[in-house]
């Protein structure tokens, strides 16, 4: 079996805003516009897509920081998996300032603020 050549890491390039501030959209038009090179867009709304109904409740509160933590690991291991392999991916978040600390190690990270 034939091993494909080893690709250089990815670029991660993170979309960081309130709630419907057009950080999907301009993830959008950036994926548009990139001619040199692809990016996978890993959306907040599309992981917020896999809780249950529910999940955020007041009666469960106590659990909230510990879902947001999970929820941020979550995402950034999606990230960094892919450019690890060599894609490149565009963030849309709401990180809290606790959850940029992965970042400063990322491999050719690029930040836009």
């Amino acid at each position: 079996m034939n091993t494909p050549p080893a690709r250089a890491a990815g670029r991660i390039v993170v979309l960081n805003g309130a709630s419907s501030s057009g950080k999907t959209s301009i993830a959008k038009a950036l994926q548009a516009s990139s001619t040199a090179e692809a990016f996978l867009h890993i959306s907040l709304d599309a992981f917020r897509a896999f809780e249950p109904a529910g999940y955020w409740s007041p009666d469960v509160r106590q659990l909230h920081a510990q879902r947001v933590e999970s929820l941020c690991r979550a995402m950034n291991a999606a990230a960094a998996a892919y450019v690890r392999a060599g894609d490149s991916v565009i963030v849309d978040h709401v990180l809290p300032p606790e959850a940029w600390a992965w970042l400063a190690t990322a491999p050719q990270s690029r930040f836009i603020s």
